[in-house]
């Protein structure tokens, strides 16, 4: 059985709108309570795990290993949100000092902003929750920022 936990994937072709039992459970039940998962080898197949039966699976096994879930969870969401890996995030921390880019203030408990263009999607740096918000209050405009700068410098 390969795939993630809680998938417990069956290649089988199953027939969309009729029922199967769950491998899990053994509840007979209709193919849409069973996730659709794309396989770079057959396309798309139905799990074999029900949704229901995976969600517990997933929330147990979470439960049991948080540090383990934890990371796999940060490097999966830096890499589909910015396009980076949690060493690129390390790489990038280090290269700015390990603080915040336009600050310098050294991160506590909390973990920096990927800084990203909202157009683009290109990283530009680590900053802080105040400097991310501040930024994204002047709608990551430079024309508004050196407006805001010149104001203030009067």
């Amino acid at each position: 059985m390969g795939g993630k936990i809680g998938q417990g994937l069956n290649r089988r072709n199953h027939v969309e709108g009729e029922s199967r039992p769950c491998t899990k459970c053994n509840i007979e039940q209709p193919s849409g309570n069973f996730a659709l998962i794309k396989n770079q080898y057959d396309g798309f197949y139905r799990a074999s795990w029900c949704k229901k039966c995976t969600a517990v699976g997933v929330h147990r096994y979470r439960s049991e290993n948080p540090e383990m879930a934890a990371g796999i969870m940060r490097r999966t969401d830096l890499k589909r949100r910015f396009g980076i890996t949690p060493e690129e995030y390390d790489v990038m921390l280090a290269s700015q000092g390990g603080g915040c880019a336009i600050c310098h203030t050294i991160p506590g408990a909390r973990r920096l902003a990927v800084d990203h263009s909202h157009i683009t999607g290109v990283v530009r740096g680590l900053l802080c929750d105040l400097c991310n918000t501040a930024l994204g209050k002047f709608g990551d405009s430079p024309i508004l920022l050196q407006a805001a700068i010149d104001y203030f410098n009067g």
